[in-house]
């Protein structure tokens, strides 16, 4: 039996994305949650901000605007080597691209939302093993 190498961190939702109270600027769903801590950490697990993360979208309902949200966080702690999945069915799990990305990263962070969305979309993944 195989088993996965490396490291789950489970976070609650709702981190802070980068409220940025100097401007103006107000994220959805961000006020009075943990600032950009959670998120450095993920990094510093990943090996630093060189390491290659990649963010699936499945469980949001808003899976661009989320993605966009995690580029603009991550970029605000000196990431740049950030990409977005958005797999929205379970034909997606299977496309080509994407398990490529996901088996050359460092980290897989999926984003918030609708969790029932996430054991249904990756369910055939899951229990196939």
């Amino acid at each position: 039996m195989q088993f996965a190498k490396g490291k789950l961190i489970a976070i609650g939702g709702a981190e802070d994305k980068g409220t940025d109270l100097e401007t103006g600027k107000i994220q959805r769903n961000n006020l009075n949650f943990f600032e950009l801590g959670i998120l450095s950490r993920i990094v510093e697990e990943a090996g630093g901000p060189l390491s290659r993360i990649e963010v699936i979208t499945t469980a949001s309902m808003i899976p661009h605007e989320v993605g966009d949200n995690y580029l603009n966080a991550f970029g605000k702690i000196g990431c740049t080597n950030i990409g977005i999945i958005h797999i929205r069915n379970r034909a997606d799990t299977a496309d080509a691209d994407h398990i490529k990305r996901i088996s050359a990263c460092q980290v897989v962070m999926f984003s918030g939302g609708n969790q029932l969305r996430l054991s249904s979309t990756f369910e055939v993944l899951i229990f196939s093993r």
